[in-house]
């Protein structure tokens, strides 16, 4: 037996290369092995080929050297799909020395004639790196890439940014940002970071240099910069952004940075940061969007700063926007939380005279106390309005959130007492009050209480779907099912979101294959599955690595004829398929 040792990147793995014996693969017939002179049908050595792979990452390599060696007709009627196969599943291992394994198999493809496709020179590029070869990586850049007329990927980017810099040619790589700002693929410094976790994990000067580049040159363009913010606030990386920030304030930035910037403060609950970004972008003489007003009408309601609201409503009007029922939802709020309820009750009114906005279009605000509440649903009735369950359900949260009731009974009693007469909406909405709290015993009283008398309500569809939602969440797949068939014996018929909480059971229950059946099910009564709920089972089978399931989903997928805009659910879809066909 053959042995390499090659070090994993926290310890020392030991990979062996098994003999001929050991790599004896048991055969769909009877009485056949590798190593027999029994004659074998080459298509049946391939098609057992593909499934061991798909099936075991610990024995991809070994076959594959054995296919290569023993049966080399085999072996060169491997298609492009199984050297990427083989290859992601070698990265997949994560040993170290799995670098030179996908070199010699992307070696292996240009010997059977299959050209390398922006894929394979990704990996090049990347196992060159790793190994410090930068002459390599430069001479192929240079040459049959460039003559290729191949654009760079995100990932061939990254490396050939790295090269330059590991090279001390800043300036090309000064250059290579800058043509960047004119192609497809922008320069981030979430993804080169990412990049060199996986090549160079212990350079941190690398990525310091890099960084300096990519901000000097390439956020310049907008859609730079904004990509990059846009990707450090989504790792949660908002003092990364403030230093970003001020290295840039000292010039005119564009409304859609500001707009960036403003959210992904408020989002990270950094006010006063927010605050003093919104000032800056007043003091450039950058005007307001509806957007940029949305956002910051959430911080002036936590300032609770009236005369700012205002102004700035004031100003997104005389910049010719049409102000959207949730800004008018957030002044209400504004005014509410500034106790100034004469002014709220007066932009309320003033929105049901408009013909475009009624009242069942408005999440109400959450008020901050009962009263407040009470008052603007007294106000509902003396107007005959009827509110809808968002309206009823933001309301109701308001009140018990602010009493912290310990029973349905008691959080019933509440309501009463506030003036709200309890109706379907009303309890819906308290279920789903109970369900956000995970307290599950006191939504199931919730349940028998409006089904008693003297209320004698019937449960409607919401009300069934916050139950599941409920289950779902507390993971309690009996209870989810029975109360999927309580649903369907009583002629409801269930929605989206209901048939999304039970297959969220399912799978929290380690239960792919009932997930599946609930998909089909739901597809025959011509309900479609949201992008949530097709992305949830995409990864449940990649991550349990059931391809037969997974053939199963992207059928259903394809059959249903949704359409994929989402470029996390085409890698996922992809990467099932490939594995699939």
């Amino acid at each position: 037996m053959r042995r390499l040792i090659t070090p994993f990147r926290h310890q020392l793995t030991l990979v062996t290369r098994p003999s001929i014996t050991q790599c004896s693969i048991y055969r769909p017939r009877i009485g056949i092995m590798y190593g027999m002179s029994t004659m074998v049908d080459p298509v049946d050595t391939l098609q057992h080929y593909r499934h061991q792979i798909q099936t075991d990452i610990t024995s991809a390599w070994p076959s594959y050297e054995k296919l290569k060696r023993d049966e080399p007709e085999t072996w060169q009627k491997l298609s492009r799909e199984d050297f990427v196969t083989i290859r992601a599943e070698l990265w997949h291992t994560k040993q170290w020395g799995v670098e030179d394994l996908v070199l010699e198999i992307i070696e292996d493809m240009r010997k059977l004639d299959h050209q390398w496709s922006i894929l394979e020179y990704n990996d090049y590029f990347m196992v060159k790196l790793y190994q410090s070869k930068y002459n390599d990586i430069l001479n192929m850049y240079k040459g049959e890439f460039q003559q290729k007329g191949i654009p760079l990927s995100v990932g061939s980017f990254n490396v050939i940014l790295a090269t330059y810099i590991m090279v001390g040619d800043t300036q090309s790589a000064a250059e290579l940002v800058k043509k960047m700002v004119r192609g497809d693929v922008v320069p981030s410094i979430r993804d080169f970071e990412r990049t060199m976790r996986r090549c160079m994990p212990h350079n941190a000067t690398i990525v310091e240099t890099a960084k300096a580049l990519i901000s000097d040159h390439g956020f310049t363009t907008t859609r730079i910069l904004d990509t990059n913010l846009i990707h450090l606030f989504g790792e949660k990386r908002a003092e990364d952004v403030r230093r970003l920030y001020l290295a840039q304030k000292s010039r005119k930035l564009d409304l859609s940075t500001y707009g960036i910037l403003l959210r992904g403060f408020v989002d990270s609950r950094q006010i006063k940061v927010a605050q003093s970004i919104y000032e800056d972008m007043v003091n450039a003489g950058v005007k307001p969007s509806t957007f940029v007003c949305s956002t910051m009408l959430t911080v002036f309601t936590h300032r609770r700063d009236v005369a700012s609201a205002e102004k700035i409503i004031q100003e997104t009007l005389k910049n010719g926007h049409e102000l959207d029922i949730t800004i008018y939802t957030q002044l209400i709020k504004v005014y509410f939380k500034a106790r100034q309820t004469a002014k709220a009750f007066h932009v309320f009114n003033e929105i049901q005279k408009s013909p475009s906005m009624k009242l069942n279009d408005v999440g109400f605000i959450k008020a901050n106390d009962h009263a407040s509440a009470a008052a603007v649903m007294t106000d509902m009735q003396k107007l005959q309005l009827n509110p809808d369950t968002i309206t009823f359900t933001t309301m109701i949260e308001a009140v018990l959130s602010s009493k912290q009731p310990s029973s349905a009974q008691e959080s019933l009693q509440m309501l009463t007492t506030a003036g709200m007469r309890p109706n379907i909406y009303t309890f819906n909405a308290m279920l789903n009050w109970w369900v956000k709290a995970q307290n599950m015993r006191e939504a199931e009283r919730t349940l028998d209480i409006l089904k008693s008398p003297p209320y004698n309500f019937h449960p409607t569809v919401h009300t069934y779907t916050n139950m599941l939602q409920g289950y779902a969440e507390t993971m309690d797949l009996p209870k989810a099912m029975q109360t999927f068939q309580t649903m369907l014996r009583s002629d409801q018929k269930p929605d989206r979101a209901a048939f999304h909480f039970m297959i969220v059971s399912f799978l929290r229950a380690s239960r792919l294959q009932d997930a599946m059946v609930c998909v089909k099910r739901m597809r025959a009564m011509d309900v479609n599955p949201t992008k949530d709920t097709w992305m949830l089972l995409l990864d449940e089978c990649h991550l349990r690595r059931d391809w037969v399931v997974g053939a199963e989903v992207v059928q259903e997928l394809d059959a249903s004829g949704f359409v994929l805009t989402s470029d996390a659910l085409k890698r996922a879809y992809q990467s099932i398929k490939n594995r699939c066909t």
